[in-house]
C-alpha cells in the first residue's frame, strides 16, 4: 500500500466498533462531493486500549474544509440549506429514538427486532452525513473561526473606545439563545428540584427523558438512583427558583450584550452572517453530538435484546461491523474467535463504503507504511499553547480526565484536561476550574461549556495530555493561549 500523508484528527476514549463504524459511514457521506466538489472518500481508524484514534488524509482534509467554509461564505442559501438537514436528520432520529424506547422489543420478531436496527442506523447515517462538513471547517482547521478572529480584530482596532480583547468580543458575539439537551436537563433538573413534592412518577419522566445524555458512546446511562441523589443536592441549597430566575436572566442578559457590541462595532454584514453561521453550528454540532449519544443508548436496548436471543454478550456485539448484526437474520453467526481478536489492538479501515479490518502483525505492518504520526519531543517541554476559549487566568493540579472511569480523580478546583471533552464527562468540568485539551475549534464541546460555565479554557494545544501528568501545578493563561508547567513552590 502506498505512504499516505495521513494525519491524527481525533482521538475518541469509550468506542467500539460498532458505533464508530457507523458514525463513520455517516461522516463519509458521498452528497458532499455533488456540492462542494470533494468528500472524505477514506479514514482508518486504529483501536487501542480502550481509545479510537481517527487518521485522514490531511490534504482531503484541508482542501474538504476550506471548500466546505469557501461555498458558506459566498452562498447564503448554501448554509441554510446544511441547518435545513442538520435539523431535519435529527429530528428523524429523535423520533425514531422515541418510538423505539416506548416500545417493547421483546414482543417483536427476529425479522423485525434486526430491521429496526437498520432502519436506525440509515437515519442516524444520513443525520452524521451532515455533520462532518461542520466538523471539518472547524475542528483543526479552523477555517471559520481565524477568518472571524482577523475581523473582529480589526473592527476593534478601529473602535478604540471598546476596552475588551479579540478573544473576550468573541466570546460575546458568539452567545446563542438555543439550549442543548444537557442545558435543558439541568434546568428541567432544578425546576423538579424546586417541586415541594416530588414523585416516583417525576423522576421516572426526567429519567426516561434524559438518562441518555451523557450516555457516549458504550454507556452507561444516568440511573435514577443518581437522579435522586443530584435532586436531594439541589434541595439542599435553598431558593432554587431564585437559581432559576437568575440562569433565565443571565440568558437573556447575554443576548442584549451580543446584540450591543455587534451595533458599537458597526460590523458590516458579512461578518454578521458569518458570527450567526458559527452561533449556529456551535448549536447544532452539540446538538447532533447528544443525538447521537440517545441513539446509542437506543441501539444498546435493542442489542441487549439481540444477544439474548442469538447468544451472544451486548459488549461481544460492539466488537462487530453493523452489517454483520444484520446479516444474523440470514441465521449467519458471527465467530466468536473473530469477536475475540477485536478485543486487542486492531485497524479499522472504510473506503468508499467498504470496511476492512487489520490484526496483529498486519495491523501493526499497515501502521508502519502509510500512518505518518507527527512527531514531537515533549519530555523536556514546560508549556503548551493552544486557542483561548474562554478568558482567564487560574493555577491548579492538572488531572488527565478522558473517560467517565477518570471522573472520580478530580477534585474541586483542580485543571481539567483532556483530548478532547465529551458531554459524558461534564461532572469532572463541573469540578475544574479550567479547561485543557489537545483537539477542538472554537465550536468543540469544551469551548462551549467553558462560556456556559464561565471557566477559563484553552483549546486546541495538540499536546497537552503528553506534556503533563496527574499531579502537576500549572498556570492556565487562557488571555494569552498558554499553560504553563509550575515549580513546586508556586
Amino acid at each position: 500500500m502506498k505512504k499516505k500523508n495521513l494525519k491524527e484528527i481525533n482521538s475518541i476514549p469509550d468506542v467500539s466498533l460498532f458505533s464508530i463504524s457507523q458514525l463513520l459511514q455517516g461522516l463519509q457521506g458521498r452528497e458532499w462531493s455533488r456540492f462542494v466538489g470533494t468528500y472524505i472518500s477514506e479514514t482508518y481508524s486504529e483501536y487501542k486500549n480502550n481509545f479510537l484514534h481517527w487518521f485522514v488524509s490531511y490534504p482531503l482534509w484541508q482542501k474538504f474544509g476550506q471548500a466546505v467554509f469557501e461555498k458558506i461564505k459566498k452562498e447564503e442559501s448554501f448554509f441554510r440549506f446544511i441547518r435545513r438537514k442538520h435539523i431535519f436528520t435529527g429530528r428523524v432520529v429523535e423520533k425514531a429514538c422515541d418510538t423505539i424506547l416506548l416500545s417493547d422489543e421483546k414482543k417483536w420478531s427476529d425479522a423485525r427486532l434486526l430491521q429496526t436496527m437498520k432502519s436506525l442506523a440509515i437515519k442516524f447515517n444520513a443525520m452524521n452525513v451532515w455533520g462532518i462538513g461542520v466538523v471539518a471547517m472547524d475542528f483543526e482547521n479552523n477555517y471559520l473561526t481565524a477568518w472571524l478572529e482577523r475581523k473582529i480584530t480589526t473592527a476593534l482596532k478601529k473602535r478604540t473606545h471598546i476596552r475588551i480583547t479579540p478573544q473576550k468580543a468573541f466570546t460575546i458575539l458568539t452567545v446563542q439563545p438555543k439550549l442543548t439537551f444537557s442545558q435543558r436537563e439541568e434546568m428541567d433538573l432544578l425546576r423538579l428540584a424546586s417541586k415541594k413534592v416530588i414523585t416516583q412518577h417525576d423522576l421516572r419522566k426526567h429519567h426516561f427523558h434524559y438518562c441518555w445524555v451523557k450516555y457516549g458512546y458504550i454507556g452507561p446511562e444516568v440511573s435514577l438512583t443518581e437522579y435522586q441523589n443530584a435532586l436531594s443536592r439541589l434541595r439542599s441549597k435553598g431558593n432554587l427558583r431564585h437559581v432559576i430566575l437568575k440562569l433565565e436572566q443571565e440568558r437573556k442578559k447575554n443576548i442584549i450584550l451580543r446584540d450591543h457590541l455587534s451595533g458599537e462595532l458597526r460590523l458590516n454584514p458579512e461578518v454578521r452572517y458569518l458570527l450567526q453561521v458559527s452561533r449556529t453550528f456551535m448549536y447544532l454540532q452539540l446538538n447532533r453530538k447528544e443525538l447521537m449519544y440517545k441513539t446509542y443508548y437506543t441501539f444498546d436496548r435493542l442489542l441487549s435484546e439481540v444477544g439474548s436471543r442469538f447468544g451472544y454478550t451486548r459488549q461481544q456485539l460492539h466488537n462487530c461491523l453493523p452489517k454483520e448484526i444484520w446479516n444474523l437474520s440470514a441465521h449467519r453467526g458471527i465467530s466468536k474467535e473473530q469477536i475475540r481478536k477485536r478485543e486487542r489492538l486492531f485497524i479499522h479501515r472504510y473506503c468508499n463504503g467498504r470496511n476492512y479490518l487489520y490484526f496483529g502483525s498486519a495491523a501493526r505492518k499497515l501502521l508502519h507504511d502509510i500512518m505518518h504520526q507527527e512527531k514531537n519531543s515533549m519530555h523536556a517541554v514546560d508549556f503548551v499553547q493552544g486557542m483561548a476559549a474562554y478568558l482567564g487566568n487560574v493555577r491548579g493540579t492538572v488531572k488527565i480526565i478522558n473517560t467517565v472511569q477518570e471522573i472520580k480523580k478530580i477534585k474541586r478546583g483542580e485543571i481539567l484536561v483532556s483530548i478532547a471533552t465529551t458531554t459524558n464527562i461534564l461532572p469532572a468540568m463541573r469540578h475544574a476550574a479550567a479547561f485543557v485539551t489537545d483537539k477542538g475549534g472554537i465550536t468543540c464541546h469544551a469551548a462551549i461549556v467553558a462560556r456556559e460555565m464561565k471557566k477559563p479554557c484553552i483549546i486546541g494545544t495538540r499536546y497537552a495530555t503528553k506534556v503533563f501528568k496527574d499531579g502537576d501545578r500549572v498556570e492556565v493563561d487562557a488571555t494569552h493561549g498558554i499553560v504553563r508547567r509550575l515549580n513546586s513552590k508556586s
